[in-house]
């Protein structure tokens, strides 16, 4: 009877600091990250960051548009800042309208590209134009694309150094006879054309995503009406250093899938995410591991 009562007495002992430890590591693991700063850079109107990026020395810089600053309605905005967050210089560009950055990349020379649509320099409308930086953010050379007008960047990661120092930059637009069609810009390192390329089909196709492959090509990620079994499917586009297609995918269910963005894994594969409406409960985060 001792024996057994001791032996409960241990079990009983032995649970309780099973539960402890269980409560200690659920109260850890609900526990927020600690934060190491916050910063705000702040204007007397409007200013949007969109893009935040590591650099070489440890830092960040920042790409966004600006209502407070610049000589524009809306102008570009770029912010450098050392590892804790301190301002180490920031600019403004563009014209007398509008223009609006969604991308920022550090550039081999460790300057910097920014990929922009404008509608502050010629030719009229709305047109794509890049922006390289210096390593103190001064404009080495500005480059509208030609034929460009009517096309929109709205990927955080529409630009993409190639291997021999040029430039692409990726978006969609209107393409006739068609309709929208993904396009792609190639540039050399100073800005200018070597060439543009469409792809897409009959109906409607959005993007897109851009990212240099394992094997020094590249990736292309959007969402595609005229391919695929669904009302739209994410679309992956591959292709070669002179823009020619390589291969496509298509994935989806049978309601709206896209991808908003790709990245080439290790093993020579992609993995690209989105959003799903074929899967899950109304609109769902989407994840698509493919091979090479």
């Amino acid at each position: 009877m001792k024996f057994i009562s001791c032996f409960v007495c241990r079990k009983s002992s032995l649970l309780s600091i099973v539960l402890l430890l269980l409560s200690v590591m659920v109260g850890f693991a609900q526990l927020p990250p600690d934060t190491l700063w916050t910063k705000t850079f702040p204007g007397i109107y409007s200013d949007i960051a969109r893009q935040v990026q590591p650099t070489s020395d440890g830092g960040y810089v920042i790409a966004g548009e600006s209502e407070s600053f610049g000589p524009g309605i809306w102008s570009v905005y770029v912010v450098k800042t050392d590892s804790a967050g301190e301002v180490e210089w920031n600019k403004t560009y563009g014209g007398a309208n509008y223009d609006f950055p969604y991308a920022i990349r550090q550039t081999t020379d460790g300057g910097y590209i920014v990929g922009t649509y404008t509608t502050s320099f010629p030719p009229s409308g709305t047109n794509l134009r890049l922006i390289k930086l210096d390593q103190s953010g001064d404009t080495l050379w500005t480059s509208v694309l030609p034929n460009s007008n009517g096309k929109i960047v709205n990927a955080a990661s529409c630009i993409v150094q190639a291997p021999d120092g040029g430039f692409l930059i990726a978006g969609y637009g209107w393409t006739p006879p068609y309709a929208n069609q993904i396009c792609v810009y190639k540039t050399d390192p100073d800005g200018v054309l070597l060439w543009n390329k469409n792809y897409g089909g009959s109906s409607d196709d959005f993007g897109a995503a851009i990212q240099l492959t394992n094997d020094g090509n590249f990736i292309l990620a959007g969402y595609t009406y005229s391919f695929g079994s669904g009302q739209c499917d994410g679309y992956l586009i591959k292709i070669d250093q002179q823009g020619d297609t390589i291969w496509t995918g298509v994935h989806g269910g049978t309601s709206y899938d896209s991808y908003r963005f790709v990245r080439p894994t290790s093993d020579n594969g992609y993995i690209a995410v989105g959003t799903t409406q074929s899967f899950g409960n109304a609109e769902q985060a989407y994840a698509v591991k493919t091979n090479e």
